[in-house]
């Protein structure tokens, strides 16, 4: 299913979701997007696409992706504003394109996934930090990774690379 309707997001507890063997497309046209101060929860285990490459996404609560699903991007706004956090659990952030980005996140569980997709990069240089519970951060697919923040991260549920990619941070060695 694909959308180009503009979206209002104006609540805290503004959910969508994606049920089992279901994609979810919201593809923003030239004059529509995803807007409001609510905060996007996705939710369940299907596969959400949030792709404004032709209009950014301006919604500002931030996102909470969980419920075992998959969420692809394909721009530093396609998560809303920059300035909103997201909070990862049991979910899967799929990125499909090169995206450099400074917002912030939280892993909040084990399951807490950031794929890139072959050919791709993804320069974070916002915070990670813990959750409620603890999470760890997990990369897979065969993209570059690359954690930019020059003042380290927080969260302490430890990294599993499930790929062969590359991972760099500026506070740690390089390997």
């Amino acid at each position: 299913f694909s959308d180009s309707r503009n979206y209002l997001i104006g609540h805290a507890n503004s959910t969508l979701t994606a049920n089992a063997g279901t994609v979810y497309t919201i593809a923003n046209a030239a004059t529509t997007s995803v807007g409001g101060t609510g905060t996007l929860n996705l939710n369940g285990p299907g596969v959400v696409v949030l792709d404004d490459s032709l209009n950014p996404n301006t919604f500002s609560g931030g996102s909470v992706l969980s419920g075992l699903g998959t969420v692809r991007i394909n721009t530093a706004t396609s998560l809303g504003a920059t300035s909103g956090a997201v909070t990862l659990k049991d979910a899967t952030l799929q990125v499909t394109g090169d995206i450099t980005s400074a917002r912030n996140f939280t892993l909040a569980s084990y399951g807490a996934t950031i794929s890139v997709d072959s050919t791709r990069t993804y320069s974070l240089g916002g915070l990670l930090s813990d959750g409620s519970p603890i999470g760890t951060l997990n990369k897979t697919g065969a993209g570059i990774f690359s954690l930019t923040r020059a003042a380290g991260n927080t969260y302490t549920g430890g990294t599993f690379v499930l790929s062969l990619i590359h991972i760099s941070e500026p506070t740690r060695p390089r390997l």
